[in-house]
């Protein structure tokens, strides 16, 4: 039973991508439901990630989940959420000027994976480590 909820949520998530991206943009039911169903179908996505997170994931999905790469991008993913909209200022402050934007994007990508890197390693794992000093019962 679980599952087939979590299958419905993906199938609705589906179907709401593909209208909002090929479905007709002057039509009634946008005229009279004006939502973004792209934003809704993404929530859909990621509610059943979530859900399926819970029983956790198993096969290809559990794999992919557990690999190095994605288990260290959960690690500095703070500093990516921090630092990521201040990494283009710095590469402008710096002076690098980059007119292609697959390259200027690489860039600001490694730049911003060496930030939150450095990040994660001087200043939120140290303190993280000081967890174990504190004792986390309101008594």
């Amino acid at each position: 039973m679980y599952f087939k909820q979590i299958d419905t949520l993906r199938a609705l998530a589906v179907i709401f991508v593909i209208y909002s991206h090929w479905g007709p943009q002057n039509s009634i039911p946008n005229q009279l439901f004006p939502v973004n169903l792209k934003a809704i179908g993404c929530t859909f996505i990621s509610l059943s990630l979530v859900l399926l997170a819970i029983k956790g994931y198993t096969g290809f999905l559990g794999k992919l989940m557990s690999s190095k790469v994605l288990i260290y991008l959960g690690k500095i993913s703070y500093g990516l959420y921090l630092y990521h909209s201040i990494v283009f200022l710095i590469m402008r402050y710096v002076g690098i000027n980059i007119s292609n934007p697959i390259q200027k994007n690489t860039v600001g990508l490694l730049l911003l994976l060496l930030i939150s890197s450095a990040s994660w390693y001087f200043f939120e794992k140290p303190i993280n480590n000081l967890k174990k000093y504190f004792s986390y019962r309101y008594d």
